[in-house]
């Protein structure tokens, strides 16, 4: 199995359909999208109707049980790093500010200790 590259660009890509070239941030719904989306919703609501019948306190959330945080975050892109590893944000040596989001995915919440993400 081969190394996976991952690479960030701002440049203009096509989505699937064709069309006119979208910008970073910009989007176009896919055909048959919103029956796709629709059968996702009836699905979720499903789930959470089962798994919170009538009379159920607390209710829980349908996803990230636990409840999750964020903290602000300092990425340094040493000037050593591995060229293998040097791709999109860190093609370059720097130091770039941003936030980090702690959650969980485990549907139930379960003890701190368990691994779940």
């Amino acid at each position: 199995m081969g190394k996976r590259q991952v690479r960030a660009t701002h440049r203009r890509r096509r989505q699937p359909g064709g069309g006119t070239p979208l910008g970073l941030g910009e989007q176009r719904e896919a055909p048959g999208e919103d029956v796709l989306r629709r059968r996702i919703v009836a699905v979720t609501e499903r789930k959470h109707e089962a798994d919170n019948p009538p009379g159920t306190r607390p209710v829980r959330r349908g996803q990230h049980a636990k409840s999750h945080g964020c903290m602000l975050a300092e990425v340094i892109v040493p000037e050593d790093l591995p060229q293998d590893l040097r791709h999109g944000l860190f093609a370059r040596p720097g130091t770039y500010s941003g936030w980090v989001r702690f959650s969980s995915s485990a549907p139930v919440p379960q003890p701190d200790s368990h691994r779940d993400a």
